[in-house]
């Protein structure tokens, strides 16, 4: 009885697999991408995210580490998703501007899915993005 008890309660714990998700986007002409990765819990808890635009890359990093040399460091001010939309902007690691802005529109029926939406870089320009998640 201990066993069967044992072996139900290994099998309702989630595994790390199952409690992130990914989704990565990319412009119609390859010129930019974005792509992050979330934790499954309700509303939207980023864990990381990054972003490329005119051959420039920017990324989160974790607390303390040190970013990658050829990309410029960001922080999430803020990020929502709610009624099939997520909207996320980052700013620079001071917190004194915001560097880019990402809106996407979620829709999904029993045929399928797509994610859709825009990527904004300061400076940079602004990008149509379809996403694949």
């Amino acid at each position: 009885m201990r066993c069967v008890i044992a072996i139900l309660a290994i099998s309702v714990v989630p595994s790390a697999a199952l409690a992130t998700g990914e989704i990565f986007c990319e412009a119609p002409d390859a010129a930019a991408q974005f792509g992050y990765t979330f934790g499954t819990v309700p509303g939207i808890a980023l864990v990381s995210a990054s972003f490329t635009a005119n051959g420039q890359n920017w990324a989160t990093t974790a607390s303390g580490s040190t970013p990658e040399p050829d990309v410029t460091p960001v922080a999430v001010a803020q990020a929502a998703y709610d009624s099939g939309q997520t909207l996320i902007d980052f700013v620079d690691p001071n917190f004194e501007q915001i560097v880019a802005s990402v809106r996407l529109v979620h829709a999904d029926n029993d045929a399928g899915f797509a994610i859709a939406g825009v990527l904004a870089v300061e400076g940079h320009g602004v990008w149509p993005m379809i996403c694949d998640g």
